[in-house]
């Protein structure tokens, strides 16, 4: 067996069922698909059943420890690979027909890398109808676009070789936000072998519909959590990184310390969240040490940046005076977590 596709389920039956047919009209025959339920309470498992009735090559699996989530179900499905390569879907995602014949034809010509990174196009309702592209290529590191929080691929766009997956323990489990991405900076820092297809037209379909994605809300409270984890996530990276092999230069901590001012802001100014922006603050200031950015500072350059960016003519001189007056090995830099590109 050439690939293992591995999908985490829960629930949404209405939306799994066009994955899988987009996955069995595959023109490319070679692979196996392994679906892992993470504790589905609605008709899923029915549908899952039947399915995998249809085909021999689908299998359902059951999570059967803990921690619940895609992470988890990602990992259980990986202890059962046994083919040469993995890809890992999510369970709205839509295959075009040419998909894993279009992929496979590169990794045929290039068969030595530990992945291989494709494009993915985004679409609300029906494959096509946005135009809109994951990401582009461009010739910046990308470590420092993802630390930019420019993520350069989606989570189906990389086809893993299962010995390199494997080798750096797959998915953080207990994440229940950017699993994908803090993924892909462990590879990368890793030293995995890789090669992008930005430039190939994209195959699998991402669906951001306002109304049917999992990972959208208008709650506040769920708002603000997801933004703690994210900030959680990123400022682990810093000894992640430091005691890497990778080779960089210390560029990669002034894109990294603009990030976490921009986290900072986000909980001071956006959510009123005093209590964690102190917590931030005092992570931030460790790990960088910048001795010179006080509290009181950071509040007030917190402030100046939000009335600043109401007048776009006075912006550009309020960051060159918080470079000047507090941090002058510093840029500030919004972050952007959801990078698309108009086709």
């Amino acid at each position: 067996m050439e690939l293992t596709i591995i999908i985490p389920v829960y629930n949404r039956p209405e939306l799994l069922e066009f994955t899988i047919q987009s996955i069995l009209h595959q023109s490319y025959k070679d692979w196996k698909c392994l679906l892992v339920d993470d504790g589905s309470d609605d008709d899923t498992i029915m549908l899952l059943h039947k399915l995998c009735a249809l085909d021999s090559r689908l299998t359902v699996i059951f999570r059967n420890r803990k921690p619940k989530g895609a992470s988890t179900c990602r990992n259980i499905g990986l202890n059962y690979v046994n083919s040469n390569y993995v890809l890992f879907m999510d369970s709205d995602d839509i295959m075009s027909e040419s998909c894993l014949e279009n992929r496979f034809t590169e990794i045929y010509k290039k068969p030595d890398f530990d992945f291989y990174v494709f494009n993915s196009e985004l679409f609300l309702n029906t494959p096509g109808d946005m135009r809109v592209v994951w990401n582009t290529d461009t010739d910046e590191s990308d470590l420092y676009r993802y630390l930019r929080l420019d993520g350069v691929w989606q989570t189906s766009g990389a086809i893993y070789s299962t010995d390199f997956i494997k080798s750096i323990s797959g998915f953080k489990e207990g994440l229940g936000i950017w699993q994908d991405y803090e993924l892909h900076i462990r590879a990368i820092l890793a030293n995995g072998k890789y090669i992008k297809f930005l430039q190939l037209p994209a195959n699998i379909f991402i669906r951001v519909s306002e109304t049917e994605s999992i990972s959208r809300t208008k709650s506040k409270n769920k708002q603000i959590e997801n933004l703690r984890e994210r900030a959680e996530v990123y400022l682990s990276l810093f000894t992640r990184i430091e005691k890497s092999n990778f080779k960089q230069d210390q560029q990669w901590k002034e894109i990294y310390g603009s990030i976490c001012f921009w986290f900072g802001c986000q909980f001071y100014l956006k959510y009123g969240d005093i209590t964690y922006t102190k917590h931030f603050f005092k992570k931030l200031k460790g790990l960088l040490g910048y001795s010179r950015l006080t509290r009181s500072k950071y509040s007030f350059f917190c402030y100046l940046l939000k009335f600043s960016n109401r007048f776009k003519g006075i912006h550009h001189l309020i960051r060159f005076l918080i470079r000047m007056r507090c941090l002058p090995d510093y840029y500030i830099q919004e972050g952007n977590t959801m990078c698309k590109v108009k086709l």
